[in-house]
């Protein structure tokens, strides 16, 4: 008995959508070791840091967060305050955040603040770590809420 014609064809679709994803995937993987090879060409104040920015995007857009927030904490330790240092701080908050690494994330943004000078982008990483700290404290509370309220209805 032969498939639906109709089964064909979403087989075939998908296989193609399979190709185009894997095809998509390499040209990410080439882009990220061009700008690999980039960063270590390109002198520090000559706009390294949206190279960084851009791979660790490449490299989250392929469901690698984890190498992203490696590759910017590597950046952190080399930009200059004056050479867009601040984004990378704030970007690799960003990624922690999302991998559900709040703590990490406090302590790279309060790390930030200390260490750069103040005219150099400090308030969005002030905002942004307070926000963080703001939910953190926000989430303790009602967990530690939701633990009394569960006491007392196993006491009743």
């Amino acid at each position: 008995m032969r498939p639906p014609t109709f089964f064909l064809l979403l087989r075939g679709c998908a296989f193609s959508q399979l190709l185009i994803h894997n095809f998509w995937l390499y040209l990410i993987d080439d882009s990220i070791k061009l700008l690999e090879k980039a960063f270590e060409r390109i002198p520090l104040d000559k706009g390294l840091s949206s190279l960084y920015q851009y791979c660790a995007e490449l490299m989250t857009s392929s469901n690698r967060i984890d190498d992203a927030i490696k590759l910017l904490e590597k950046a952190i330790e080399r930009i200059p305050p004056d050479e867009g240092l601040s984004s990378l701080f704030h970007y690799c908050a960003e990624l922690m955040t999302s991998s559900n690494r709040i703590d990490d994330a406090i302590k790279l943004l309060e790390k930030a603040v200390e260490e750069m000078p103040p005219d150099k982008g400090l308030s969005p990483l002030y905002q942004y770590c307070a926000e963080l700290m703001a939910a953190q404290i926000a989430s303790t509370t009602q967990s530690s809420c939701w633990r009394r309220v569960s006491r007392r209805s196993r006491r009743t």
